[in-house]
């Protein structure tokens, strides 16, 4: 059931970069970026009364929090703007490997096997993307991608 919901995701964040793509191209940064952000209030606004009872250090955790995230919407919306969706949706991708490192040398997490398998695979993937390889590059992307993603996910539910 899960594997339904990851497809689910996947077709729904395709269809948001190109909602993207297309706001930024017709209106400036800022104004899509407070659009989105305006959205997101909307759906969390009926949370705000449960919010007073938060204490004030983690409030201002949650506001540095939500400034890196705002930095960051920033960032990939300029970077949707100049390049083209399919190559924003593959570099999007990078912040698994971003995320995994982290994990591991600031978090101290210890990945499994199957884990680590699954990350060498997708990094393996990530530098044969751009290097066509007797024609089979796109084929061997996505089988290197897919097996290494499965191998990753394998190996958290095995814990």
């Amino acid at each position: 059931m899960w594997i339904l919901f990851v497809l689910i995701y996947g077709i729904l964040k395709g269809v948001r970069d190109v909602a993207k793509k297309l706001a930024v191209s017709k209106s400036g940064v800022t104004e899509v970026l407070f659009v989105y952000t305006l959205i997101a209030f909307l759906f969390t606004a009926p949370e705000v009364p449960t919010a007073w009872g938060v204490p004030t250090k983690e409030m201002l955790l949650i506001a540095f929090k939500s400034f890196i995230i705002f930095i960051a919407f920033l960032c990939s919306f300029h970077a949707i703007k100049k390049m083209p969706v399919s190559l924003y949706g593959v570099l999007d991708l990078s912040r698994m490997l971003f995320a995994f490192f982290i994990g591991i040398f600031w978090l101290k997490e210890t990945p499994g096997v199957l884990q680590i398998v699954g990350m060498i695979l997708v990094i393996h993937e990530k530098l044969v993307e751009g290097t066509p390889i007797l024609g089979y590059a796109s084929l061997m992307c996505v089988l290197l991608f897919s097996s290494g993603l499965i191998l990753f996910v394998v190996g958290i539910i095995g814990e």
